[in-house]
């Protein structure tokens, strides 16, 4: 399922940028990273942790705390939450969610 959402993202990301869509070029990002951290609870931890934060990274480009503090803060949650992740021997499932 996740790698279905994955394959849907990323042909959303071919018809919207940071430019034409910025918020929904973010929240198609934060999405993304929620799907590469539930795929690292059944593969490929480490790599696809790697890639969650990566999304996340790029959807704070847009949201900024200045111009959406909530959406910002809630990324630098699910960022932080998922560094955890890579460096803990523990690996929490959040029933599909890292911070929702």
């Amino acid at each position: 399922m996740k790698k279905e959402a994955l394959t849907i993202y990323k042909e959303l990301l071919k018809k919207v940028s940071g430019r034409s869509g910025p918020v929904l070029f973010s929240h198609i990002k934060y999405k993304e990273g929620h799907c590469y951290y539930n795929l690292s609870l059944v593969s490929n931890k480490e790599d696809n942790l790697t890639k969650s934060i990566h999304a996340f990274r790029e959807a704070l480009k847009i949201y900024t705390i200045e111009k959406y503090p909530e959406n910002y803060r809630m990324v630098k949650l699910n960022i932080d939450f998922t560094k955890k992740q890579i460096n803990s021997q523990k690996y929490v499932d959040l029933g599909g969610a890292v911070y929702n």
